[in-house]
């Protein structure tokens, strides 16, 4: 079994919404809640799940990820 595949979505903790999603919401969309994950973070909202995913050894570069709810199968 490949741990590290199940390790990269494990929500540690809820956190703040970040900033920087903001702008990224279309109107009448709403973030609802936010996890960290080890390193990278998700946002859901009311029409899509966003990811943070935070690169290099300090992290300040940042690729953003927008995953609509219909395109989600688990």
């Amino acid at each position: 079994m490949d741990t590290a595949a199940i390790t990269a979505w494990t929500f540690v903790s809820e956190v703040p919404i970040p900033a920087d999603v903001e702008p990224m919401l279309v109107p009448g969309e709403k973030a609802v809640a936010a996890y960290k994950t080890f390193r990278d973070s998700a946002v859901f909202t009311t029409k899509r799940l966003i990811v943070r995913d935070a690169q290099g050894i300090t992290g300040k570069k940042v690729e953003m990820y927008s995953l609509p709810y219909s395109s989600v199968n688990m």
